[in-house]
């Protein structure tokens, strides 16, 4: 009985042990298999096989078609001012230079997921059919001004890490954008967008350049990211154009700019606008055609506030100071009631300081010290009921003391109620004007 207690613990740790091993194995197995399918291990194994840039070079004098995938090419490829027929060389990597300058694409052209180490350049460039660059890589700068794109062009998931260019560039179909990288500054200036370009959700790490560009079709930076200044100058958006969710971090210029219908809201561009009368007025146009009215309230106002600023000592400046404290240049409802009671808090001051002076004179003339809290109370309680009669021009009778009070109040601050008073109706009418205005809006 005792042997088979033994023979079962002997072979339940036998058990044990062959399940303690086989979880090691199973785990050993696992960690293998994670290692050879990780990132690291596929782009290792992504390139193929390694081709000189003059093998290229070769099959493009030869006129003959390239395709490539996952390879590597060693060296330069200068394809200038070549008549060059279907080209595609993707998921690869190039690790020369690369220059097509003056040439003619004249079919396919895909440079899709492709690494360029070297400077890239396409210059003067015609691509007879839309151009795939999508998920490409460019280490160096990239140089594509004054191509030519009739079908359009692909750089969507693009990544720039250095400069890109497509100064005088024109894009006769859609100009693709979408979640392309630029890391550096890059420059569409003098650029045509004659069909759909779309920069959504585009990253622009350093100065961007649109200058005197011309977006002849609809245009959509919806989301787009622009970590530094920005400049819009000149740029003409015949289209309606769509910067919803898009982000400004630096300067945004957009002095000479025609647009019609921009799809953007004030709280991107706030603080960021470089600031410029025709601008100013030009967006809160804009806004109001877009029936955004309280954009276009809030871009009226720092409009305002901007000119005040600015403008040289004299009436204008007072009256600009004026309009602010008082009605928020007519967009700000709440200022005159603001107004009212910073008004209703220095009259109620005024008041009290002249009867105490005067209760303290005569304690003085007295030869007695004392002077009586409560009476001070009571005055200021007064002064604070006298002064909301008269800035609301209500009727004596609402004075919650005694009439003769009221009367003998009034005597001593005849001049100063009648300030108080008026000043009172030019705020109501403050406030009615603005509520009317923001009620009926435009």
């Amino acid at each position: 009985m005792l042997m088979d207690l033994n023979d079962e613990k002997k072979d339940l740790g036998s058990f044990i042990y062959l399940s303690y091993i086989n979880s090691k194995s199973i785990f050993l197995i696992l960690f293998i298999f994670i290692l050879l399918v990780s990132p690291k291990s596929i782009a290792q194994e992504s390139y193929i096989s390694t081709i000189s840039a003059e093998e290229i070079m070769q099959k493009i004098t030869n006129n003959e078609p390239l395709k490539y995938s996952n390879v590597v090419i060693i060296g330069d490829l200068d394809g200038s001012n070549l008549v060059i027929p279907q080209i595609e060389i993707e998921n690869s990597k190039i690790t020369g230079k690369v220059n097509f300058d003056y040439a003619t694409l004249k079919d396919s052209v895909s440079f899709a997921a492709t690494r360029f180490l070297g400077n890239v350049s396409f210059i003067d460039t015609n691509f007879s059919k839309e151009p795939n660059f999508q998920k490409s890589v460019f280490e160096e700068s990239a140089f594509f001004d004054r191509a030519s794109f009739p079908k359009g062009a692909n750089f969507n998931l693009a990544i720039f890490n250095n400069s890109a260019n497509f100064l005088r560039a024109n894009f006769i179909g859609p100009a693709r954008f979408q979640q392309t990288r630029f890391a550096e500054t890059v420059s569409f200036m003098d650029t045509q967008f004659n069909g759909e370009s779309y920069f959504e959700e585009a990253k622009f790490g350093a100065i961007a350049l649109f200058m005197n560009a011309q977006f002849n079709a609809i245009s959509s930076f919806r989301g787009a990211h622009f970590k530094n200044n920005t400049d819009f100058r000149y740029v003409k958006f015949i289209e309606p154009s769509d910067f919803y969710g898009a982000e400004f971090g630096g300067q945004t210029n957009f002095v000479g700019a025609k647009f019609e219908l921009l799809n953007i809201n004030w709280e991107t561009l706030k603080d960021r606008l470089v600031p410029n009368g025709p601008v100013f007025l030009a967006f809160i146009r804009n806004f109001r055609n877009n029936e955004q009215f309280e954009d276009a309230d809030d871009c009226y106002y720092q409009y305002r506030e901007w000119r005040m600023i600015n403008r040289p000592v004299g009436l204008a400046k007072i009256f600009d100071y004026f309009a602010w404290i008082s009605c928020g240049f007519g967009v700000r409802w709440y200022q005159p009631i603001l107004a009212s009671a910073l008004l209703l808090s220095l009259f109620s001051f005024y008041y009290i300081s002249v009867d105490i002076f005067g209760m303290m004179s005569k304690i003085l003339i007295k030869n007695s010290p004392n002077i009586n809290l409560s009476d001070i109370k009571k005055k200021f309680i007064k002064a604070v009921a006298f002064s909301t009669v008269t800035l609301l021009s209500l009727p004596s009778d609402w004075y919650p003391f005694e009439k003769e009070e009221h009367t003998q109040f009034l005597k001593r601050h005849f001049y100063s109620a009648l300030i108080e008073r008026l000043t009172g109706w030019a705020l109501f009418l403050l406030l009615v004007g603005t509520l009317t205005r923001l009620m009926v809006r435009y």
